[in-house]
């Protein structure tokens, strides 16, 4: 799956870099043609240049975007064990019909009559053939990822929530104990603005049960009623309180891909649920995710032999 924002007249490298996961980002990856230990593309006396020197520099002049890179690298590692492990693989139809849907996008936008194949060689110096591979690469990863996501989400079990966010603790700890007073969730809920994906009983759509903590822990042996909060996720400003609606057990066989599917679109990734499964996988697997070293390794090309 996947999903493009409109982009303005010219504004193609937000869009392109915009093939995302519905509720979480994920970062463009260097051009077609720069994977592997060297760059091919970029040479002297012979040599091709250390890919070493393109990721410190890219650490170092855009240390935000190479996070986020460091964590898409890692996060499609994760879903491809997944999906090995499950049983999973993307539906090439759906992947074909998202690119087509992508490129149409893109095309929409040019001005001057420029078309495709002049769009791929101004943008990335490649065929029109090269880009729309790379995209579908891309296309495909992401959809192995949410459907991995959404998979593990029912066999580990589910937790429908109202949620509550808030900028600070003693508003927090207000509603938590007018929640367990007995006050009716959606008439505290209707006091700020909420998001677009609630419920009409103003829950959340169904989340995973190993939630970031401290709330997975708080809800260990949750029922319906329980509240838990306000606590802050590592990293956030905001203090969260919430109070369960529903536990959904655990599934026993997972549902068809196009089950699954027709789930992602209707209820895309949210970016909860993108964190809770991000850190699950990072405690299952050996895996760290630091920036790339700032100085690359010498030397920059090998040394030239006379």
């Amino acid at each position: 799956m996947v999903c493009f924002r409109a982009s303005p007249p010219g504004g193609f490298r937000a869009c392109c870099a915009g093939i995302a996961l519905a509720a979480c980002a994920t970062p463009t990856l260097p051009g077609p043609g720069l994977a592997g230990p060297n760059l091919p593309e970029i040479r002297m006396d012979g040599a091709a240049l250390d890919s070493r020197a393109l990721a410190a520099d890219l650490a170092l002049h855009m240390p935000e975007e190479a996070e986020q890179l460091v964590r898409g690298l890692q996060r499609a590692a994760f879903a491809a064990s997944e999906g090995r492990r499950l049983g999973i693989e993307p539906d090439e139809r759906v992947v074909a019909q998202s690119l087509a849907d992508a490129l149409a996008e893109i095309h929409a936008g040019l001005q001057g009559g420029q078309n495709l194949e002049e769009w791929a060689r101004d943008r990335y110096g490649r065929s029109l053939a090269e880009v729309r591979s790379a995209l579908g690469d891309r296309i495909r990863r992401n959809q192995l990822y949410q459907l991995v996501l959404r998979a593990e989400c029912l066999l580990v079990g589910r937790l429908r929530m109202h949620v509550f966010q808030v900028a600070d603790e003693a508003e927090g700890e207000e509603i938590a104990r007018k929640l367990r007073a007995g006050a009716h969730p959606r008439v505290l809920l209707e006091e700020g603005p909420r998001p677009p994906w609630e419920a009409e009983d103003g829950a959340w759509p169904p989340l995973p049960v190993f939630l970031p903590p401290p709330l997975a822990e708080l809800l260990k042996g949750a029922y319906r009623g329980t509240v838990a909060g306000p606590v802050r996720l590592e990293g956030d400003a905001a203090w969260w309180v919430v109070r369960v609606a529903e536990v959904l057990p655990p599934t026993s066989t997972l549902p068809p891909r196009s089950i699954l599917l027709e789930g992602l679109r209707s209820q895309p990734v949210l970016p909860l649920e993108a964190r809770a499964w991000f850190e699950e996988m990072a405690s299952r697997y050996t895996s760290k995710g630091r920036l790339p070293n700032i100085r690359e390794r010498p030397p920059f090309v090998p040394r030239r032999q006379d």
